[in-house]
């Protein structure tokens, strides 16, 4: 198992995305080779679903037509449009996908069209997110995981020039896999240690040395971001990140140690 690094976000080739359930992910590299997404789970610890994206105010228009989202008035309702759009989405994919095997050539989208790409594209990159990957080859019998101690050095070798610039971390110790790349990589930051730094690089302000200190400048942030002061159309939401920061801090080893 691997774990996906949350500055490889980016590189990934969302257009070539397609959902596996409800809260996982496929990347299609290649006809042969996928990442599967697995666990994907925000630093504030917010877990990705396709479903919550789907029928969020924000995007419902996006997924559904006008008289699917007439039809959507009551939580029942809701359920069962959803239930239908995602067996729509099942069927159009199972073709596009044979398409694709047969012909090896990527489409211009596996399960959402570009707009709706779009928007998923939008929801990873908001939030610091990651996960657990396994990297699928096809076979015979379908996709299968791949295992690192029965890969070449070539195998390995093929394979990382495909990842390109997308780094992934050995979550198990593979040896095999080490001695192939021909050294051991750099021990990873923790999480812990990811966020306290991007919370600090966007609030500088709070990065202090006493507990006392920090709450005068949370309350002083908070005052100077809170909607009826702060009159940017984005007031509400630009106060709710900092909250949000601010919980995330207070369970990091920085603010234990601060206490």
């Amino acid at each position: 198992m691997l774990t996906l690094t949350t500055n490889s976000w980016r590189y990934l080739p969302t257009a070539q995305m397609a959902p596996y359930d409800q809260n996982d992910l496929v990347i299609f590299l290649s006809p042969k080779v996928a990442l599967l997404l697995k666990n994907i789970v925000g630093f504030d610890k917010s877990k990705f679903s396709i479903c919550s994206v789907m029928t969020s105010n924000a995007h419902r228009d996006i997924f559904f037509t006008e008289s699917e989202l007439k039809r959507m008035t009551d939580v029942e309702s809701e359920k069962k449009v959803f239930s239908e759009k995602q067996a729509k989405f099942a069927c159009d994919m199972s073709t596009l996908l044979e398409r694709y095997f047969v012909t090896k050539k990527m489409p211009r989208y596996l399960f959402f069209d570009e707009k709706e790409q779009s928007v998923i594209s939008d929801v990873l990159s908001t939030v610091p997110w990651y996960c657990q990957v396994v990297i699928l080859r096809k076979g015979d019998g379908g996709f299968k995981g791949v295992d690192f101690n029965n890969l070449s050095q070539k195998g390995i070798s093929n394979l990382m020039k495909m990842l390109g610039p997308v780094k992934l971390k050995v979550d198990e110790p593979f040896e095999e896999y080490l001695k192939n790349r021909g050294k051991i990589p750099k021990s990873q930051r923790d999480s812990d240690t990811i966020i306290t730094e991007r919370i600090f690089k966007t609030y500088p302000e709070l990065k202090v040395e006493t507990l006392s200190d920090f709450n005068r400048a949370v309350k002083q942030k908070k005052k100077e971001l809170h909607p009826d002061v702060n009159k940017a159309e984005n007031a509400a939401e630009l106060f709710d990140k900092l909250c949000k920061a601010v919980d995330s801090l207070k369970e990091t080893k920085w603010y234990r140690a601060l206490k």
